[in-house]
């Protein structure tokens, strides 16, 4: 087989996997983003569901904004990081960083 080939059979796979997965959200059971808003309880007797419901609905929504918000705070503190680490090496060992090769 040649590269060529193997491209072509890669770039088939793909295509049926993405055509499934789009099916599987577009289809008329999906229930991609609406368990966020409408969770899933199970067997769970109907006044109990709709006192529960918006509270999961809610700590869940919590939990996404806070892990995201964390997860930024902790991107921040690695580029200032990165950039400590930088000016350590530049000021105080006086390595110089660049990202040009040298010439002979």
């Amino acid at each position: 087989m040649s590269l060529g080939d193997d491209l072509k059979k890669v770039a088939s796979t793909l295509r049926q996997e993405a055509s499934r997965i789009w099916g599987d959200l577009d289809g008329p059971h999906s229930t991609a983003l609406t368990q966020l808003l409408q969770p899933n309880l199970g067997p769970t007797p109907q006044p109990l569901r709709r006192v529960l419901e918006p509270v999961v609905a809610i700590t869940a929504l919590a939990a996404l904004i806070g892990l995201t918000g964390f997860g930024m705070i902790s991107a921040l503190a690695m580029f200032c990081a990165a950039g400590l680490i930088y000016l350590i090496l530049t000021f105080v060992f006086g390595i110089e960083l660049g990202l040009d090769l040298p010439v002979r």
